[in-house]
């Protein structure tokens, strides 16, 4: 009996050793130190040479479209679509988006839930039985909006990061209800239960369909709203404005903030917030040709955003033929599951103005996390070089994103004057796979950055190699993985006397 309490208390420490050796190994990002770069833009660059920046377009899902009309609940005209997404409390990928009923064409929101991001499947529930008792996936009914409002067109997602402002908020929403055409805050306790009584006016003027809803790093939260200019000869434009709010219930005045042109029309900027950087594949209107897509625009401040590949899309319409050949818009905004980034849209077979009117669906698209723009050499004849401006590196390993093929990435840490660091030098790298995407990076066998100071990082690329991010990630301690290894074996030898007696 004596023997056998030795061997449990050995495998004590060993389950001990084994924990901390994994969780050593852990994103700065999640401990709220540093965080994951993927933009590779003017705010972390010094200095770029022989460089050409390309978005990532989205790869759309061999099952598309995800979710089609299922009549009787939906379905009238043929359309379902303007999808949001966001976590459940049961761990779930949900979706909330927006119909008709063939019945009588007023509107509902429904619900549909999935694990993989691309089989989805309609909650059913007994909020808005059938005739005969069965339940739905409706949650909100235009029968049954609050006053005299008839219509809801969409319902906009977030996890509150402010529970402490409204009661019952886990979940906000940002609902747009019609007649009159208002736009209000809606609070859920779990993402299906929604308080359209007790709800919040964001703006009062025309706004249709195409809103969003972040929290930005200045403690405020942000609408983006859509609004319309009428020129001198009449011609209208879509534009987006923003509204602010630090408690969400007093907004500010709607400011414009993203405009494109009469033939190019910014029809709705779906915002998402991406380990600190605001992201929206932004749908844009071809008015000549009557056909949307998705054009990647990005801020860090969640006020002024970057368009750098103006009238190139991220997510495009399809091909001829295809389902979504005439529209590809009206999307989530990119959520981050399961290592992916995913994205739902709206997506139709005919042009926006098509008589009759088109019908709408919803596809599923997704990026490898991290990769939405490219970092390739322009002659490539020449090495290319990527210089950060100065950051603090806390010690922690480099990992790169990156696509090498046959091609050569280099790293090396300079200091403020530019010079290698020593024994950081671009001759001292080693790069070795960490993942599918990522490579980690060592010089002379030490993957350890300094632990104060301010470097930069200067990454060349070669003979056709492609870079997306770079994060930094714990070092694990080399001390903890001998002594794993160890106690591991330890372990082995006493365990054959157990099992003999």
């Amino acid at each position: 009996m004596l023997y056998t309490e030795s061997r449990l208390f050995l495998q004590i420490p060993i389950v001990l050793i084994l924990i901390v050796c994994v969780a050593t190994e852990t994103t700065l990002a999640q401990e709220g130190l540093l965080t994951h770069e993927f933009l590779l833009d003017s705010q972390v660059l010094k200095q770029s040479t022989n460089i050409t920046r390309e978005p990532v377009v989205a790869e759309k899902m061999a099952s598309n479209p995800v979710l089609s009309p299922q009549p009787p609940w939906e379905g009238g005209l043929d359309r379902i679509g303007l999808p949001s997404l966001f976590v459940d409390e049961d761990e779930k990928l949900r979706m909330l988006y927006w119909t008709r009923k063939p019945s009588n064409l007023l509107g509902n929101i429904c619900t549909a839930e999935s694990l993989d991001g691309e089989t989805w499947e309609r909650t059913l529930l007994y909020k808005y039985p059938s005739g005969s008792g069965d339940p739905t996936q409706i949650i909100v009914d235009d029968g049954d909006l609050p006053g005299s409002y008839t219509q809801t067109t969409t319902l906009w997602v977030l996890e509150n990061p402010r529970p402490d402002l409204l009661p019952n908020s886990k979940y906000l929403g940002l609902i747009e209800m019609r007649d009159p055409r208002n736009t209000f805050i809606v609070t859920s306790p779990n993402g299906i239960d929604w308080d359209l009584e007790n709800r919040h006016m964001v703006t009062d003027e025309k706004n249709d369909t195409e809103s969003s809803l972040v929290y930005g790093p200045d403690g405020k939260f942000h609408a983006y709203i859509r609004g319309w200019i009428t020129h001198g000869d009449g011609t209208r434009e879509r534009v987006v404005d923003m509204a602010e709010s630090t408690d969400l219930q007093n907004w500010s005045e709607r400011t414009r903030i993203m405009q494109g042109s009469v033939d190019h029309q910014v029809y709705g900027m779906q915002t998402k917030e991406l380990d600190g950087v605001y992201v929206s594949l932004m749908s844009v209107f071809h008015t000549e040709n009557q056909t949307l897509d998705n054009e990647l625009v990005y801020s860090r401040d969640a006020n002024t955003f970057e368009r750098e590949f103006p009238l190139t899309p991220s997510l495009p319409h399809g091909e001829e033929g295809d389902w979504d050949y005439g529209m590809a818009y009206h999307n989530s905004g990119i959520i981050e599951w399961n290592g992916r980034w995913l994205v739902a849209y709206t997506g139709g077979e005919n042009e926006h103005d098509s008589n009759p009117v088109t019908p709408l669906d919803i596809g599923m698209a997704s990026f490898d996390r991290g990769r939405l723009i490219c970092n390739a050499q322009s002659d490539p004849n020449s090495s290319a070089f990527i210089e950060t401006l100065p950051l603090s590196t806390e010690g922690a390993g480099l990992l790169v994103n990156a696509e090498l093929a046959e091609g050569i990435l280099r790293v090396e840490l300079v200091d403020e004057n530019g010079n290698p660091v020593d024994g950081y030098g671009m001759d001292d790298c080693i790069l070795s796979a960490y993942d599918d995407l990522r490579y980690r990076v060592t010089w002379n066998s030490n993957w350890e950055l300094p632990e104060s100071g301010q470097y930069g990082l200067r990454f060349e690329l070669d003979q056709g190699a492609s870079m997306y991010a770079y994060e930094f990630i714990v070092a694990p301690e080399p001390s903890s993985l001998v002594l794993g290894v160890i106690f591991l074996a330890c372990a082995g030898w006493r365990k054959q006397p157990h099992r003999r007696k």
